[in-house]
C-alpha cells in the first residue's frame, strides 16, 4: 500500500511535500488507513483524494448535510398516526427547513393528519447543524479518522465547532440568503443562534395568540430549541436525545412556559 502511494518522483515531493494518491475517496476503509498513516509522516503531507461527482456515500446519515436526504416515509406518517391520538391540537401553520427530507417529512404527516391545505413556511434557519467537513462522514468513520473522544465533542456538546466546510455552499435554496449568514460549520450554540429570530417572530407569535403550531425540522435542530425552551444547561445538553418518529408535546400557558411536555411513541 505505501510503495503504491509514493511515487519516486513528482511535483509535489519537488516542493516538499510527501504526496499519497491518488485515492479512491468513495473507499472510506482505504481512506482512512492512509490519513492515520499521514498522520505519523514528518513535515507538509499532501492527500489527492479522487471523487465521482454525484456519487455519495451509501451510508451517509441524516445529519451529515444541508443537501437533503430521502426521509423515512413510514415513520413519517407513524408520527402523524401518534399526532391524531392528541386531542384539541389543531394548528395554523407547519414551520419545516429548506433540506428535502424535513419537507418530504412534513407533507406526509400533514397529509396522515389531513392539515394538507395548513400554511407552511420553509426556512433554512430550522435547518439541521451544519458539521461542516464531517459531513457525509458516517459516525464510526469519523471516529476513526479524528477519534471518539473529538467526536463526541464536536457532535454532542454545545460550544463545539467541526472542521469547517472548505468551500463556500452552492445550492439555489440558499441562494437568495445573506451569504454571510450561511455556516460552513456550526457548533449546537451557533445553530441555536440562527434558529431563535425565526421561532420569536414567527414560532412565539402565534402561539401568545392561542395558536397550534406544528415544527417538523431535523435533531440537531430541535435539540437547539429545546434546550432553550426548557432552559437545558450546557452540560446536560449533552445527554439529549431526540428519537426520530416520536412527536413531543408542549402545552404553555400564556406567557409560553412549559406546564406539560409528552412525547408520544
Amino acid at each position: 500500500l505505501k510503495k503504491s502511494l509514493l511515487p519516486s518522483s513528482s511535483l509535489f515531493e519537488d516542493m516538499g511535500f510527501t504526496y499519497l494518491g491518488p485515492i479512491d475517496g468513495h473507499d472510506l476503509e482505504r481512506l482512512c488507513t492512509v490519513l492515520e498513516w499521514a498522520k505519523e509522516l514528518r513535515g507538509p503531507v499532501l492527500v489527492h483524494v479522487k471523487t465521482v461527482k454525484g456519487k455519495g456515500v451509501s451510508f451517509m446519515e441524516d445529519q451529515a448535510g444541508w443537501h437533503g436526504k430521502a426521509p423515512n416515509e413510514e415513520q413519517a406518517k407513524q408520527a402523524g398516526e401518534l399526532i391524531n391520538t392528541i386531542s384539541d391540537f389543531a394548528p395554523t401553520h407547519i414551520h419545516t427547513s429548506v433540506l428535502s427530507r424535513a419537507i418530504t417529512t412534513a407533507n406526509i404527516v400533514a397529509d396522515t393528519c389531513n392539515l394538507l391545505w395548513l400554511p407552511i413556511t420553509k426556512t433554512w434557519r430550522l435547518n439541521e447543524r451544519h458539521y461542516g467537513a464531517l459531513r457525509g462522514l458516517n459516525k464510526d468513520i469519523s471516529r476513526k479518522v479524528f477519534g471518539v473522544e473529538q467526536v463526541l465533542l464536536w457532535r454532542r456538546g454545545f460550544d463545539s465547532v467541526p472542521p469547517a466546510q472548505g468551500s463556500p455552499m452552492i445550492d439555489r435554496r440558499y441562494k437568495l440568503c445573506d451569504q454571510h449568514l450561511m455556516p460552513r460549520a456550526e457548533s449546537l450554540h451557533q445553530t441555536q443562534k440562527r434558529l431563535m429570530p425565526y421561532y420569536y417572530d414567527h414560532i412565539a407569535s402565534r402561539l401568545l395568540n392561542g395558536e397550534d403550531q406544528l415544527i417538523v425540522a431535523h435533531g440537531s435542530s430541535l435539540r437547539a430549541l429545546i434546550k432553550k425552551l426548557e432552559n437545558i444547561n450546557d452540560h446536560d445538553i449533552v445527554n439529549l436525545e431526540v428519537p426520530n418518529a416520536e412527536p413531543i408535546v408542549y402545552t404553555m400557558d400564556d406567557q409560553l412556559n412549559i406546564v406539560d411536555k409528552k412525547i408520544l411513541h
